[in-house]
């Protein structure tokens, strides 16, 4: 449940849900407007009932008095629920019944607010609850450029390219998410730090390359293989050759490519082979090539694992590690300083976490800064490839 979605018109609520108590009003909007938004995108409204609302500092809504609206709601026919199991680390569901849906129908249009964030950096401890935190004077810092961003961001328009057709909600979405916040995981301040909050963030690839910042067009510079060489980088080597590559087993990158990202982030070798198997699973090309090669070879899985990895000895300290988060703070301080520049110089610039986006003008600009950053951070220069 994203607590800053609001019904642009809070007057339409007693047409929609009847008379509302004394201070319901906010957490009733913020409610409809969850719902609304999730029956257009498809999605299900979801909610820890004991933990609604996280620490006063990221929203001015409280817990009892949501809790009283939903079960409001609930008790009127108007919302559906069904109760989840924190034991079992499932959240409880939420949804519109049909009689909220004809009173919607019946009332028209129902445009939606987004608010911008009350704050700009979340801590999360291990198991995704928000956590309260003392400031300093590095968070104080960080939260004035992340304003600073957003200001830009606020006076700048998003749209994509004329006839090229995305849902209307993604559109929606797109026009009004355009203020970014950074979220630091498993209670620790270098663990995560990666921004969020951009609309740009969700649309796939292929509609970014229609992105229309200020009616101009756009171009995306990604970091090639970031967290594999990062880490290279930092044992002091530079690798050579195809990152995903194994060696003798054509047609077997992506399983390459699966093995190296999901052992940087899995917490031990036992793990990391079972999200493997899913990832082969998933896909049914690679799922015969991996058949193929059993056949042919008598290589399981695990072996498979285990060879592709001893061809990466110099970071094979980081395998099974979970390291994974840290990675993405390193990248995010670069982020930071990239959106930093361009922020003073009043351009605006998209965070997709390894990449960033900025109009076509500036993407020399943007190829510099990219490297300046990370041959500063590491020592060594990186590919940087257009998406």
């Amino acid at each position: 449940m994203n607590l800053r979605w609001r019904l642009a018109d809070e007057d339409v609520l007693p047409q929609l849900v009847g008379p509302v108590p004394e201070g319901l009003g906010p957490s009733m909007s913020m409610l409809l407007a969850n719902l609304v938004e999730a029956s257009v995108t498809g999605r299900i409204v979801g909610c820890t009932l004991s933990r609604l609302v996280p620490a006063r500092r990221y929203t001015d809504l409280r817990h009892d008095p949501v809790r009283e609206a939903i079960d409001l709601l609930v008790d009127r026919g108007l919302l559906g629920l069904h109760l989840g199991s924190e034991a079992a680390r499932k959240c409880s569901r939420l949804w519109i019944t049909p009689e909220l849906c004809s009173r919607l129908v019946a009332l028209g249009e129902c445009r939606l607010v987004y608010r911008p964030v009350m704050e700009e950096i979340v801590r999360k401890n291990a198991k995704g609850r928000i956590l309260d935190y003392r400031d300093t004077n590095d968070r104080r810092s960080m939260r004035n450029r992340l304003r600073r961003l957003n200001a830009l961001l606020a006076r700048t328009t998003l749209s994509l390219s004329p006839g090229h057709q995305v849902p209307p909600w993604q559109q929606k979405v797109l026009q009004t998410n355009k203020s970014m916040y950074r979220v630091f995981n498993r209670s620790r301040w270098n663990l995560g730090g990666r921004f969020f909050g951009g609309g740009w963030q969700g649309l796939p690839s292929a509609d970014r390359k229609h992105l229309l910042i200020d009616g101009q067009p756009t171009v995306e510079l990604d970091y090639k293989n970031n967290h594999v060489r990062m880490l290279y980088h930092r044992a002091g080597v530079d690798p050579v050759g195809d990152i995903y590559e194994i060696p003798g087993r054509p047609g077997l990158r992506q399983l390459g490519k699966a093995i190296i990202l999901v052992a940087l982030n899995a917490p031990d070798r036992k793990q990391a082979i079972g999200a493997v198997r899913n990832e082969v699973r998933q896909d049914p090309q690679l799922s015969d090539r991996v058949k193929a090669v059993r056949e042919q070879t008598g290589m399981t899985l695990p072996q498979l694992y285990d060879e592709f990895l001893a061809r990466h000895e110099p970071i094979a300290q980081y395998f099974g590690s979970g390291i994974g988060l840290h990675c993405q703070f390193l990248d995010s301080q670069i982020m930071d300083k990239i959106l930093t520049h361009f922020t003073d110089l009043g351009i605006p610039a998209l965070s997709m976490h390894d990449s960033l986006i900025v109009q076509h003008q500036y993407e020399q600009e943007l190829r510099a800064q990219m490297l300046s950053a990370w041959t500063e951070k590491f020592g060594f220069p990186i590919p940087i490839e257009k998406k």
